[in-house]
């Protein structure tokens, strides 16, 4: 009976929104970007749809493209990908999943990392200390791949930058949300726009390191810091 009490102590206790808020913060930060991207795939969507119709359609009878046209376009994506209950079925549309994925850190892991957390879930007592794994792992490689050379070190970058238009059309790229050849060179160009931002940061960064105008938290000596300070020294500045 005390088992039973304590246990139901507990469950009560994870039922409480106000001691469980970090999950659901999480859970409703996930739900936001999952239906950003899912409205930034429907806009691409119309947007490539409508520039078709505009170079395929008779000389003379081509359509406006204006605010009420793309918004049609959109809506008939969003309906597509919708489900009666007005939530996103990220299941409907490779690109889009991978999105979600990638933007929420949610992507499964594979390779050393899945080797990994199978170890750890076969041995329960160790799970602790690889926690939320797969969202650390995501989150760094979402990060290498704005960094330029570290970039190369993503299986799934090297794959977007050697792949052909036959392997996208051949469903050989599914897995990284590319099921043809206009969605490759999407991918290609959010590469390239990827490695602009992050050669850029990289290169501010070491500019102001090289001129002594970037600072990290500065000397351990308390005293040492201090002085520092008082002359005029800012940390992490």
């Amino acid at each position: 009976k005390a088992a039973y009490l304590w246990g139901n102590m507990a469950r009560s206790l994870n039922d409480n929104s106000l001691l469980t808020y970090s999950s659901k913060l999480m859970q409703s930060t996930d739900d936001a970007f999952g239906y950003i991207m899912a409205r930034a795939r429907a806009r691409m969507e119309s947007m490539q749809t409508a520039w078709a119709r505009q170079s395929e359609g008779p000389a003379g009878n081509l359509p406006i493209v204006d605010k009420k046209f793309m918004k049609d376009y959109e809506d008939d994506f969003m309906k597509k990908i919708t489900n009666p209950d007005g939530t996103i079925n990220f299941e409907s549309d490779a690109a889009l999943k991978y999105m979600q994925e990638e933007a929420t850190l949610t992507r499964d892991l594979s390779g050393f990392t899945k080797g990994m957390e199978q170890l750890f879930n076969r041995t329960p007592w160790a799970k602790p200390f690889f926690l939320f794994a797969r969202t650390g792992v995501n989150g760094l490689e979402l990060t290498m791949k704005h960094m330029p050379g570290f970039n190369l070190l993503v299986k799934d970058e090297r794959r977007i930058a050697s792949a052909t238009y036959e392997m996208a059309n051949s469903n050989k790229l599914l897995d990284i949300g590319i099921e043809n050849g206009q969605q490759l060179d999407n991918a290609k160009a959010i590469q390239k726009g990827r490695m602009a931002m992050g050669a850029s940061l990289v290169t501010m960064a070491s500019m102001a390191f090289m001129s002594d105008r970037l600072t990290g938290n500065g000397p351990m000596n308390t005293a040492q810091r201090k002085t520092w300070q008082a002359a005029g020294w800012q940390p992490r500045s």
